[in-house]
């Protein structure tokens, strides 16, 4: 009997082992590349150079140490994805083909049909390449991907300046995807470009709401679209559509209150202020840009404070403001403008002291106090305006 217990035992830790052998030779690997793929995705998604490179590493180890494995061939796929990105189309769509020749799954063939696909529409812009979406899209293929298909249609048509079946594909995009962001950005291009500037910001505020007003967010996609939202507000400025590059500019002001795009904003709302001759508001708007932090916009709005003062005809104060210009700024491209408004500013005082003058000696029988040219100039030296609040530098 004791030899009984003796060999069931032995039989106990011998299978034992077999299942730690097992777990260590099967599950283990399969454990360890499952981690690296998604430690490489996580550094993919923080989108900048330094973490696509370290996460391109890991994908070469993955697809090395476990080239049998389903995570290599996602890993495959995630390096052809870099290659894209970063421009170089013929290796990209060399590693993309190599993917078909081996045995994956259906969605991953998909999406390597698709990269193919795309890559050839773009490049060439061609109806070979979009006929090659449009057999994707007859096949029986996830949501995700023909999202992604009717955007490449979308975008094939944006280019062709076809702006009524550019939006129809990005609106199908949406809806197959309602997380496809790239479609719901380029959505509000489209109806810039139709024209519809208050739709395009609703649907741009869309975006921000759902991709950019998060903690996770992707630091490029928002600095990509602060740019597309100022390029286009100050297109509708140039085009002298004013109303709606103040609410843009507003928009962007709001939305990113700490960025250099907040400041040149700050900036050009002061403009449309002064345009409309609201001096006050103008100031208003001039003296947040001077406080601002970055100083990207500070000596243009010294320059129009002056000037807003001009047009109130506080010229006492236009003129210091150009003074004071002209010696925080001595190197600045605007000195020699800066100069001709402080001496237009103290002409057009002394002209204003005479009439003054004048008015006074036609209305009583007192004899005028005039102001003689010493007391303008002393008035300019002693009588200094509050000035803003300097940035620190």
């Amino acid at each position: 009997m004791k030899n009984f217990y003796i060999i069931a035992g032995s039989l106990i830790i011998l299978s034992g082992l077999g299942v730690i052998t097992f777990n260590r030779e099967v599950f283990s690997p399969d454990r360890e590349a499952r981690s690296l793929l998604t430690k490489a995705k996580l550094l993919i998604d923080q989108d900048s150079m330094e973490t696509q490179k370290e996460s391109m590493e890991i994908l070469t180890t993955i697809a090395s140490r476990f080239p049998d494995s389903k995570q290599a061939k996602e890993a495959l796929f995630e390096l052809a994805e870099l290659y894209e990105k970063w421009g170089n189309i013929d290796v990209a769509t060399s590693k993309y083909r190599s993917l078909l020749g081996l045995n994956l799954d259906k969605n991953l063939a998909d999406k390597v049909k698709f990269k193919i696909a795309r890559l050839q529409l773009s490049r060439y812009n061609s109806q070979e390449g979009l006929n090659a979406l449009m057999v994707l899209l007859s096949e029986n293929v996830d949501d995700m991907v023909r999202s992604d298909i009717y955007t490449e249609i979308a975008r094939f048509y944006y280019r062709q300046k076809n702006l009524s079946a550019a939006k129809s594909n990005y609106e199908i995009a949406i809806s197959e995807n309602s997380k496809n962001k790239e479609a719901d950005m380029e959505l509000g291009d489209v109806l810039f470009e139709e024209k519809k500037y208050n739709d395009a910001l609703r649907q741009y505020e869309h975006f921000f709401n759902i991709y950019i007003n998060r903690s996770e967010r992707s630091e490029n996609t928002a600095a990509n679209f602060q740019k597309k939202l100022l390029e286009s507000a100050q297109e509708l400025f140039h085009d002298n559509n004013m109303g709606e590059a103040e609410n843009y500019f507003a928009f962007i002001s709001d939305k990113f209150p700490s960025s250099m795009s907040s400041e040149v904003s700050l900036y050009y709302l002061g403009n449309l202020e002064y345009l409309q001759g609201n001096y006050e508001k103008a100031l208003e708007k001039f003296d947040m840009v001077i406080k601002f932090p970055p100083d990207f916009k500070d000596e243009n709005a010294y320059i129009k404070k002056g000037q807003c003062y001009y047009q109130m005809r506080n010229y006492s104060k236009s003129a210091l403001y150009f003074a004071k210009f002209s010696e925080l700024y001595p190197g600045s491209k605007h000195k020699s403008l800066a100069r001709k408004w402080e001496k237009e500013s103290k002409m057009a005082l002394r002209d204003k002291v005479e009439i003054e003058n004048l008015n006074e000696n036609n209305q009583s029988d007192k004899p005028g106090i005039k102001s003689s040219k010493k007391d303008i100039e002393d008035f300019f030296e002693n009588d200094m305006p509050v000035e803003p609040e300097m940035v620190t530098p």
